[in-house]
């Protein structure tokens, strides 16, 4: 349900969502429960990518080689143009941030114990159907712990899955989300617009639980001065949804959802 929407007096609630931007990471979490945090070595030269990620595929015509998003040593988030229509971003994380990132890739979803191989021979065994040609290849590179490893997987996401590309999805729908973040401008902004959304959503359905930075799915502040931003939550009993749209005119829309599975 689309609605014509004015942001006057959002403003005042900026302070408030700051709050939200600097909540605990869960590295501290770790830190405040007692429980030691692994620590993963850095390349000792800053500008050095630890963690990049890339489409690639014939179709894509990119106007900048270098990868979709590039996070390096001193938690830079960089990405380029990489088409024409598009533009370029940048962003800070925190050694915290990058850390647990890398524990997320590294230790939640052994990023390093992928094998393509491996996973080629068991996605063999399944029934497939062939998947449209414009479909990328999705690819990751971690540069950490004293080791290096770039995994390929085409079509990541549509087909069948085995437990493997389950966690690298998992991988890459993190680093999707983190872009997200840099396009919109950061996390404060995030935070903005996550109020805006939660208070739509309570219009809607006073009873739905709020939705939190981590239901950020997408968003942009693009070129032209349009912004798109949309979080979602899914669970075993519903999907709850809102998407902020705000065109290069200045019309701003609202869509809110909430589907019963």
């Amino acid at each position: 349900m689309g609605a014509l929407f004015s942001l006057e007096g959002d403003r005042r609630m900026r302070s408030i969502m700051l709050v939200l931007a600097g909540v605990a990471t869960t590295a501290m979490f770790m830190a405040a429960q007692g429980v030691q945090a692994q620590i993963y070595p850095l390349p000792q030269d800053p500008a050095e990518p630890v963690i990049t990620l890339d489409y690639q595929g014939d179709r894509l015509r990119c106007i900048d080689p270098a990868p979709t998003l590039s996070i390096l040593a001193d938690g830079r988030v960089v990405m380029p143009q990489s088409y024409a229509h598009t533009q370029a971003y940048e962003d800070q994380i925190s050694d915290a941030e990058l850390q647990e990132l890398l524990d997320f890739i590294i230790r939640e979803n052994q990023f390093f114990d992928y094998e393509e191989e491996t996973v080629e021979a068991k996605l063999s065994t399944l029934e497939r159907q062939p998947l449209p040609i414009h479909l990328s290849t999705t690819v990751i590179l971690v540069n950490a712990d004293n080791q290096t490893k770039e995994v390929r997987c085409p079509a990541l996401g549509h087909g069948p899955m085995v437990e493997e590309t389950t966690r690298l999805l998992a991988v890459k729908q993190r680093l999707d989300q983190l872009m997200s973040v840099a396009k919109l401008g950061g996390k404060v902004e995030v935070a903005s617009w996550l109020g805006l959304a939660n208070r739509e959503l309570s219009s809607k359905y006073p009873d739905a639980t709020p939705l939190i930075s981590e239901d950020l799915e997408s968003g942009a502040r693009r070129a032209d001065g349009s912004i798109h931003a949309r979080f979602v939550r899914r669970d075993d009993a519903e999907t709850t949804s809102v998407t902020i749209d705000i065109t290069a005119d200045g019309e701003r829309y609202l869509t809110t959802a909430q589907e019963d599975l």
